[in-house]
């Protein structure tokens, strides 16, 4: 059931809490998967992966190489997950349904599901910045992202920060990553919500919610499933295509999905970080 007072969370701060999004049973799953595909066990051709380059420069995460490049389980993202039979189940999950048809519609697609990670003392930051950005060749900006935790998530292993109600502000600095300057402003007018998470609990956040993580200074890693959500008819405006559906008429299926020996060719990139 979706809690009646979700959309007002949403439309006022920009984001809410799920506990329990995922089962135990679930988490346990998925987090066999990840390390599956970071070590090559499990492969699905075209994927995108992404290195974490342990640099407290954030300048240092590049894009030079982002498919699979040998086991490791240092990958900072993995995307493309909604063509892998259980994450999509998992991102098909009852509630996120209800939220999607709640806050978007009935037909909705992803712009991207991926694993965001942060291997043990990781010293990547990831700075303050919105998934929206006026520079992005999209019809439509995306709406939401769910953030769900697949291992404990606290300050010390780099939970992801919200700037409450920011969202209300627009694309700031043009959208995506959001001045040192700017950021000063609104620190001193806006509340800090701090993801701390038990394993399958979520954050239901508008992708105008400017929002931060930090290094993971612990010894234990820290793994979150993410999937952007926008209305189906979006598309790429660079390419024309559209993004995976993910509910609503002729949605991707797990039975469908299980076929594939290659993401799709014309699938749109996705943007942000």
């Amino acid at each position: 059931m979706i809690k009646h007072d979700y959309l007002h969370q949403f439309e006022e701060n920009g984001l809410f809490r799920v506990d329990g999004l995922l089962t135990n049973t679930e988490v346990e799953t998925l987090r066999i998967l990840v390390d599956e595909l970071m070590t090559g066990k499990k492969s699905l051709a075209g994927m995108f992966f992404q290195r974490d380059p342990n640099s407290s420069d954030y300048q240092d995460v590049t894009f030079d190489q982002t498919v699979f490049s040998g086991p490791s389980l240092n990958y900072r993202k993995i995307k493309d997950l909604e063509y892998i039979p259980e994450f999509l189940a998992a991102v098909q999950n009852k509630q996120i349904k209800s939220i999607s048809n709640l806050l978007i519609g009935e037909e909705v697609s992803a712009m991207r599901t991926m694993v965001v990670n942060k291997p043990s003392r990781s010293k990547t930051p990831l700075p303050w910045h919105q998934d929206i950005s006026a520079s992005w060749p999209m019809s439509m900006p995306p709406i939401l992202t769910v953030w769900i935790a697949l291992d404990e998530v606290d300050e010390e292993n780099g939970c992801v920060e919200w700037l409450s109600g920011s969202h209300k502000l627009g694309e700031i600095d043009g959208g995506h990553l959001t001045s040192e300057s700017s950021m000063t402003d609104l620190l001193s007018k806006h509340e800090v919500i701090k993801g701390v998470l038990k394993p399958g609990d979520a954050i239901v956040f508008d992708n105008g919610v400017i929002h931060r993580s930090n290094p993971n200074l612990s010894g234990r890693r820290r793994r979150g499933l993410t999937i952007c959500l926008m209305h189906a008819e979006t598309f790429n405006t660079k390419t024309n295509t559209f993004y995976p559906k993910i509910f609503g008429l002729d949605a991707l299926t797990p039975q469908e999905v299980s076929t594939l020996a290659h993401v799709p060719l014309n699938r749109p990139i996705d943007y942000g970080e």
